[in-house]
């Protein structure tokens, strides 16, 4: 719960200073490696549980 809490927070972060023109995020990159990631989470996980 708390790791989601910080992820979230971070995104947040990012977004406001992406808004503000601070830093320039790329969110497709940045959906690919999270859809990505989950993928790989999710492969561990059910191998984990058999």
């Amino acid at each position: 719960m708390k790791i989601a809490a910080v992820i979230g927070l971070f995104v947040v972060d990012l977004s406001y200073l992406s808004y503000k023109g601070w830093i320039d995020v790329r969110w497709m990159e940045m959906e690919n490696a999270t859809r990505s990631t989950l993928t790989n989470v999710a492969a561990q996980a059910s191998i984990c549980s058999k």
